[in-house]
């Protein structure tokens, strides 16, 4: 058989090709089709005429028709009253009335199918509703981006028309967000209930995103789990991702018992099927054990399952995002991470929210392909000195947010920044640094040493006063965001044999500081930004502190920059917001 090869085409282009290879009349009949579907398109225009004529005759018989109607109903009323009493009216008389007050209800009935049928007519006219010359492939994408902005009222896509409602009704994926919610102060709610239930239904057979929500004030021993546990047993079984508010839960269930709706939810959860977990439980703080290995002072939820099943079910997750309630540190759910977000729980006791350095170390070398890390706990028994052989290799980082723990004992950032040693790929830091009064000064060199060996591109800080020390070790640096700055830290004058590199920055966002100018115009004056954002700051003049108006500012910033824009609203800052997110 002879072999042919062909140029680079597209796919449509090949495929004519390979047919005319092997139809002989595959010219022939391409030619027959397109004169087809040209003249079926022609055909259908014609009806399209011919109905639009028929429509505007029918319109003017009915109106005639209408006017006609009215006018003889009118007359008969008239007539009718002019007699001295009812008796004048005749039974032949009333019992034709009769009738027709009847015929009026099926005449309504279909004026109203027929005031349906053109309103829907109505809504298809590009010119009246532009979207819906939309394919319904861009449509449904639409709508993808509508139940991930707002889960909870993806309904809501289904009663604007017939048109959506068939395009979502169609879109099993639309329906995929499961959310349990109830009032704070009921947790059976069947309204609720039937709504999940529905949802789950319309997704068919996609993987399911779950997302329940239970506070303490709407659950105790003697709720009724059943109907809730049924829901959890529907959506388990393909559960991507599970999503717990658990507002005071843990405080609220004794520590001893399993709980029946939890042990439901992950006993029935199908193994590699969970891809991440987010906890959220602010006021406390605990583990998530089981009823094999838990002890009667175990903090946190209990679950009646055994640990091999419960290690099983986390070792598929590759998103974590705690706060308040976390897997034991030594958990397989910290293997493999692209995302972990540690955040801390206010619960007011110094032993909480707190992680040796060695365990966090192990997490962080069990997820060699991390791509963000938030971490906001307190870093204890930590090592005074760390060589590079003891520093984590995180190729893939990309973002880190680190913050300083709410209790007295601050988290220092360097401590956990010291641990990491990302790869080449540009990083997003977020450092935030809560408490400047209670907090020891961090320690710069060991932050210039992780600016030289990571590629730092954006940098978002709040109260760090050293930051105009640091600013030469960050030579990639493009975007700078400064929240909640009181004071800046000025350099040692330069060595004229080893001047100073600044980096020269793309952007720079200035909100709510309250600094001195003359330091605020150093640390701009070595950096350039082309574009200058401030909003809601204060300067000062040295001394007494004189407030310094913003005309002056500007005036004394524009021989600076080119580009300075004064906000009298909140920044848009949305292509940032990987850094903002907390």
């Amino acid at each position: 058989m002879t072999s042919y090869s062909f140029p680079k085409r597209s796919a449509l282009t090949r495929a004519y090709f390979a047919c005319s290879l092997h139809l002989p009349n595959f010219h022939i009949i391409v030619q027959v089709g397109w004169h087809l579907n040209h003249r079926n398109a022609f055909l259908l225009m014609k009806l399209k005429v011919k109905m639009l004529e028929e429509l505007s005759s029918a319109s003017k018989q009915l109106h005639v028709a209408l006017e006609r109607y009215l006018h003889i109903c009118s007359s008969i009323q008239t007539l009718c009253l002019q007699g001295p009493t009812s008796r004048s009216i005749l039974p032949e008389y009333a019992q034709r009335v009769d009738q027709e007050v009847g015929m009026l209800e099926s005449y309504d009935a279909t004026m109203q199918k027929a005031k349906i049928a053109i309103k829907s007519t109505r809504n298809y006219a590009f010119s009246i509703a532009p979207i819906n010359c939309l394919p319904i492939e861009i449509l449904t994408r639409i709508f993808y981006m509508v139940r991930d902005a707002d889960p909870c009222h993806v309904d809501c896509i289904a009663l604007v028309c017939s048109r959506w409602r068939s395009v979502a009704l169609g879109s099993p994926a639309i329906w995929s967000h499961i959310d349990y919610h109830p009032h704070s102060s009921k947790w059976f709610y069947p309204e609720l209930l039937e709504q999940a239930r529905l949802h789950v239904a319309r997704s068919e057979e996609m993987p399911l995103d779950f997302h329940l929500s239970v506070s303490c004030e709407s659950y105790n021993t003697n709720c009724y789990d059943y109907p809730v546990e049924q829901l959890c047993r529907l959506v388990a079984p393909r559960m991507r991702s599970l999503e717990l508010d658990l507002e005071g839960f843990s405080q609220g269930w004794p520590n001893a018992a399993a709980n029946s709706v939890m042990s439901t939810l992950f006993s029935e959860c199908t193994p590699g099927m969970l891809s991440k977990l987010v906890t959220s439980d602010p006021d406390c703080f605990g583990f998530v054990t089981t009823t094999e290995e838990g002890r009667p002072d175990d903090s946190g939820l209990k679950v009646d399952i055994k640990r091999a099943d419960l290690e099983q079910i986390f070792s598929s997750i590759t998103m974590l995002h705690l706060t308040g309630l976390y897997p034991r540190w030594t958990s397989h759910a910290y293997h493999g991470l692209v995302d972990l977000r540690l955040f801390s729980a206010s619960t007011g006791d110094e032993g909480d929210s707190q992680i040796a350095e060695a365990q966090l170390v192990r997490i962080l070398k069990a997820s060699p392909g991390l791509r963000i890390l938030h971490f906001e706990f307190e870093i204890i028994q930590w090592s005074e000195t760390r060589t590079n052989a003891s520093r984590v290799r995180l190729p893939d980082l990309e973002i880190v947010q680190v913050g300083s723990a709410y209790d007295v004992q601050f988290t220092r950032i360097e401590h956990l920044l010291r641990l990491l040693e990302p790869g080449p790929k540009p990083l997003h830091l977020a450092a935030r640094c809560h408490g400047p009064e209670s907090n020891p000064e961090p320690s710069t060199p060991e932050l210039k040493s992780f600016f030289a060996r990571s590629n730092v591109t954006k940098l978002y800080v709040t109260e760090l006063p050293e930051l105009p020390v640091l600013l030469p070790s960050l030579p990639h640096l493009k975007v700078l965001i400064l929240l909640n700055l009181r004071n800046l830290s000025q350099p040692n004058p330069p060595n004229p044999s080893d001047p100073l590199t600044y980096p020269q920055l793309d952007a720079c966002f200035v909100q709510s500081c309250s600094l001195t100018l003359d330091d605020f115009l150093a640390l701009i004056r070595h950096c350039r930004p082309k574009i200058l954002t401030l909003f809601d700051n204060k300067f000062y003049r040295r001394g007494p502190r004189e407030k310094v108006e913003m005309e002056i500012v500007e005036q004394e910033l524009s021989a600076i920059c080119s580009d300075i824009r004064i906000a009298h609203t909140r920044p848009n800052l949305a292509e940032h917001q990987d850094l903002l997110e907390y």
